[in-house]
């Protein structure tokens, strides 16, 4: 078979249908249905495009999802979830948190086949990788002795055991000895969980075990466009260093590829030689790996009783007055003398000058609003001495 002929559009598998449960800020729980789950996840939370509730209420996390036979299915399942009981919600939330809650694990020879099921989809469906045929055989075997070669491959399971992602690297540019400090990494998930936040947890841990070994510079190699990978690079703190327009042709167009760097290691040091960690070390990142803010977040909120309280994790640090360093709702500035306040006064007021309306500082001068409360006493109290006289 030629390669144009295998580079010929696929018949493309029918659209993955589901229907879903966002958890929203408040607490509250959205009900919808998709043909597109990671796309229609991303309008909830960014407020592009998704639906007036999930606007108005904020929509923080994928609660709940369910695979279903079509459009017409996934429809009347949606209908169905409107139905429910706040508290039938929180158990199906409860029960999909507990089944899909990331479980990471370092893979042997024995996954290998599974791996490829993933790996192989995107070859025939997808342009994530430019590869035609897919990855079996001793070509297959090779291909994961050269990872294991690199550092761990790493696997995502289910509580049920299905596996949802795999992350890996390999050598950066070929085996040339300069570049043995560099790797390049690559993640891949299961079609049907690809809205899962499952693909993070592997990644990091992927890149804290290449830090600890020694590597100084980790690269992505993400096809162009490709808007969803380079979000989710860039969520991990890689920086896209270039691209590269139609270098690739598949499924009768050209691609252009984009790559991506993160920095395990800063400095101009003599790097010290590549090591693998010792299997103590690799358990110990394994479970400091298991948990991460957000799905420490999405456990809480589906395993709280809703017979109990309907609070959330999120509700609870505001209740209680916690500040995210990153997004402050407000900073207090305190002067050590009185000139200083003034100064501070006119550093914003020239901003304020220059400023848009909508980037303008408001603030409010306390000790001023203190002093012109004491004026206003003295003044009162002096009226009323002169009325005495």
């Amino acid at each position: 078979m030629s390669g144009a002929e295998v580079a010929r559009p696929p018949v493309q598998p029918a659209p993955l249908c589901w229907a879903y449960l966002m958890r929203c800020r408040g607490g509250s729980l959205y009900a919808g249905w998709t043909n597109d789950l990671p796309h229609r996840a991303f309008a909830h939370k960014t407020g592009q495009g998704g639906a007036k509730y999930t606007k108005a209420f904020g929509a923080a996390r994928l609660a709940y999802a369910e695979l279903c036979a079509g459009q017409s299915d996934a429809m009347r399942r949606e209908a169905a979830l409107k139905k429910l009981s706040k508290a039938q919600k929180e158990a199906l939330c409860a029960g999909w948190a507990r089944e899909y809650t990331p479980r990471l694990g370092y893979a042997g020879p024995g996954d290998a086949a599974e791996i490829a099921q993933i790996y192989n989809w995107y070859v025939a469906y997808g342009t994530a990788t430019f590869r035609f045929a897919p990855l079996a055989g001793q070509e297959l075997a090779d291909w994961f002795a050269a990872a294991q070669a690199v550092g761990p491959v790493i696997t995502v399971r289910s509580r049920s055991g299905r596996l949802m992602a795999f992350a890996c690297a390999h050598p950066w540019r070929g085996a040339w000895e300069a570049y043995q400090w560099d790797v390049e990494t690559t993640v891949y998930t299961a079609p049907e969980f690809r809205a899962f936040g499952v693909a993070g947890p592997a990644y990091r841990l992927l890149l804290g075990a290449l830090a600890e070994m020694g590597y100084w510079n980790a690269y992505a190699v993400l096809a162009d466009p490709n808007p969803e990978s380079e979000r989710f690079h860039e969520r991990l703190g890689f920086v896209c260093e270039g691209r590269n327009p139609r270098c690739g042709f598949k499924f009768g167009r050209w691609l252009g590829i984009s790559t991506w760097r993160y920095v395990l290691h800063r400095g101009k040091k003599a790097p010290e030689p590549v090591a693998m960690l010792p299997a103590h070390r690799q358990a110990q990142l394994l479970q400091a790996g298991e948990w991460t803010p957000a799905q420490l977040a999405a456990v809480y909120d589906a395993m709280m009783p809703p017979t109990v309280s309907e609070a959330t994790l999120e509700g609870n640090y505001e209740l209680i007055g916690y500040a995210d360093p990153d997004e402050p709702s407000g900073i207090r500035l305190y002067a050590a003398s009185f000139a200083d306040k003034d100064h501070l006064a006119d550093v914003i007021a020239d901003y304020n000058a220059a400023a848009s309306e909508e980037d303008e500082i408001t603030y409010t001068d306390y000790v001023a609003l203190l002093m012109s409360s004491v004026t206003g006493i003295i003044s009162g109290i002096s009226y009323l001495l002169i009325a005495f006289v």
